[in-house]
């Protein structure tokens, strides 16, 4: 079988992950059609996956018809080189073009519902949605979301929830290494890794790690992640006055994006671990966490709530709740065997 992966981003963020994850070692042939440039296709072809260069980052159809015009041409030429098996689309980004693509090759088409779902406004996205063959989601809460919408008569969702943390396990060498990089050494640390964006809500766990501080003197805050768009540096900016005004600046260390390869260290370095998303479909930064062995603390939503209940991996705190985030992350910072 052929696949053609659709991923309009670039960048390798949580849902490239995934895709690369599944990728790798695929009992199927795989295509990825995505932006040339960018972190994602570098990758590909270190991976020997095949990559096609398509850009989907065009103005709106009311201000540019002919762009959109000119991708679909582009599609429906790819389609008919590449003859492929199934299209799925990995991330969405001219949903509407590239469903109609494969519906005019008569191409099956699959879909993979990355975050948690809201009914689509647009009549366009309504009848993308209602045009696929089979829809992937990450957890079960995602799956009820869509199908409370989604009648099974249409077009019944395939559910799938996937581990796609393939990360190596860190050496102790490499977290000593990384503990004395960032100053680490002999403290608490509590630990927040993603992209910088308000909905990840990493004030939350700012304002928890001053109250942490009070009755654990030698905790650290590292915030791991951002510096990739003007949005994350103001995101950041913010994040860092945020730290001063609780007079914690000392105690917080921003790391700015790093290498996929550093991020077991990262991971194995923290004494928790916490995300405090406004939204997850599912959580990736927790089985990352889980994989070196390290403990979370979780907004009670979604895919979050879901996954840390099944495995038991860590605690669960209300959105927004900093002295909630405070209360469970000293709990596991004093006793790790309370996320069991």
């Amino acid at each position: 079988m052929k696949a053609l992966f659709v991923n309009p981003s670039g960048e390798i963020y949580g849902s490239e992950q995934s895709m690369l994850a599944l990728l790798q070692g695929a009992a199927f042939t795989s295509v990825v059609a995505c932006p040339g440039s960018g972190t994602l296709a570098q990758q590909l072809r270190r991976d020997g996956i095949s990559q096609r260069d398509v850009d989907f980052g065009g103005p709106p159809f009311r201000r540019n018809p002919l762009w959109h015009l000119s991708l679909f041409r582009r599609l429906i030429l790819l389609l008919r080189s590449e003859t492929p098996d199934v299209v799925i689309i990995n991330l969405d980004g001219n949903t509407p073009l590239v469903t109609l693509a494969a519906l005019w090759r008569s191409i099956p088409l699959a879909r993979f519902c990355r975050f948690e779902f809201a009914p689509p406004a647009r009549w366009i996205d309504r009848w993308c949605w209602r045009h696929v063959d089979a829809v992937i989601c990450p957890s079960i809460a995602v799956r009820e979301q869509l199908r409370q919408w989604l009648p099974l008569g249409a077009n019944t969702p395939v559910h799938q929830i996937y581990d796609s943390c393939v990360d190596p396990l860190a050496t102790a060498a490499d977290i000593t290494e990384f503990r004395s990089r960032f100053n680490l050494t002999g403290k608490a640390v509590v630990g927040c890794v993603g992209r910088l964006h308000p909905d990840k809500r990493v004030e939350t766990v700012i304002r928890a790690h001053s109250q942490i501080q009070k009755h654990i003197p030698d905790a650290h805050l590292l915030v791991i992640g951002g510096a990739g768009s003007p949005h994350e540096a103001r995101y950041e900016a913010e994040l860092r006055a945020l730290s001063n005004e609780l007079n914690i600046g000392t105690s917080v260390t921003f790391t700015g994006r790093l290498p996929r390869t550093q991020l077991p260290a990262a991971y194995g370095a923290m004494d928790v671990c916490a995300l405090a998303s406004a939204t997850e479909s599912f959580g990736m930064v927790l089985t990352e966490a889980w994989r070196q062995g390290v403990p979370t603390v979780a907004s009670d939503i979604g895919g979050c709530r879901e996954i840390s209940l099944a495995s038991g991996g860590g605690l669960l705190a209300p959105v927004d709740d900093d002295t909630a985030f405070a209360s469970q992350a000293s709990r596991l910072l004093l006793d790790r065997s309370a996320a069991s």
